[in-house]
């Protein structure tokens, strides 16, 4: 039998809880990323724009964000990225359309997207300006011993001749009644045929006052040499209509130009606060009530 009270024994001490803390330590982690799982999102979303030929910033701006939770030098995320700027190509050209008063133009947005793959958009954008080339007047390089052309002449007289009817319509409602006398009467033209198309035209704006018809509206400013009209699309035509009928104070076609592309840009930047479909519940009473996620929970 053992003794126990010979053995040889240790007594401890109490643990103090500032020996596991004595030195400072910074504790960091990297979150998994499963990239199959981000890429079929993403890639999802892409193909949604890109068989779409409106302009859809909101959900670009969130596959955007997207596309930085792709680990660095990724494939996916070159992929990713190289159909983003497509898409904003595409927007910017689109939007750009407006602007596009002179075949240079017309053709330096065409070069912009030469590079981007066919879609819808990119469809209706080179139609636009196919149509936009159509109306414009052929234009040659300006040089100080160079011929002046025909619609130079014709332009530089009409605006010496043919007053404040012709001046106001604009550089391309100005461009437009050049083209359109030179292919009706040629060598004969004159600052009469001039002043004659363009009083016309200035008496369809004045009379647009007078429709209250939506799609007559509509009808009657495809008519109409109106660079901000020509390039929407149909549904924002009618809202374009519908505002115009309720508010008639433009007083020319530069005007009626002018306020067009206000209305059309006030339009966007409404839609761009509007907020997510995804993140929004309709209520009962018909109201939409609508959350919002902070980024850090996005993350996959």
């Amino acid at each position: 039998m053992i003794d126990t009270r010979f053995l040889p024994l240790t007594v401890a001490d109490t643990l103090k809880e500032s020996v596991l803390f004595d030195d400072p330590m910074d504790i960091t982690f990297t979150g998994f990323v499963d990239e199959k799982s981000l890429y079929s999102r993403v890639n999802k979303m892409l193909i949604e724009l890109e068989i779409s030929d409106d302009i859809r910033l909101l959900e670009l701006e969130t596959i955007i964000r997207l596309s930085k939770q792709f680990p660095f030098a990724c494939e996916e995320q070159d992929e990713v990225l190289t159909r983003i700027d497509s898409l904003q190509r595409l927007y910017k050209a689109k939007q750009e359309l407006d602007a596009a008063d002179t075949k240079k133009k017309a053709k330096q947005i065409r070069n912009f997207i030469a590079s981007v793959p066919t879609c819808p958009l990119k469809k209706h954008v080179l139609a636009k300006l196919d149509s936009l080339e159509q109306m414009l007047p052929e234009e040659t390089p300006v040089e100080t011993d160079a011929v002046p052309t025909k619609v130079q002449l014709l332009t530089n007289k009409a605006l010496e001749e043919a007053g404040d009817v012709f001046v106001n319509l604009g550089k391309y409602g100005r461009n437009y009644v050049i083209s359109e006398v030179l292919k009706d009467f040629g060598d004969k033209s004159g600052v009469e045929h001039i002043t004659d198309y363009a009083v016309r035209i200035e008496q369809q704006v004045q009379y647009l006052a007078e429709v209250n018809d939506c799609n007559e509206m509509i009808a009657r400013l495809d008519q109409l040499p109106l660079a901000s009209f020509h390039g929407l699309e149909s549904n924002r035509k009618e809202k374009v209509a519908a505002l115009l009928i309720k508010n008639s104070k433009w007083s020319g076609l530069l005007s009626l130009d002018r306020t067009i592309s206000q209305l059309n840009r006030k339009m966007i930047e409404e839609e761009s606060t509007l907020p997510d479909n995804r993140f929004s519940v309709e209520l009962q009473d018909g109201s939409v009530a609508a959350t919002t996620l902070d980024e850090k929970y996005m993350k996959l």
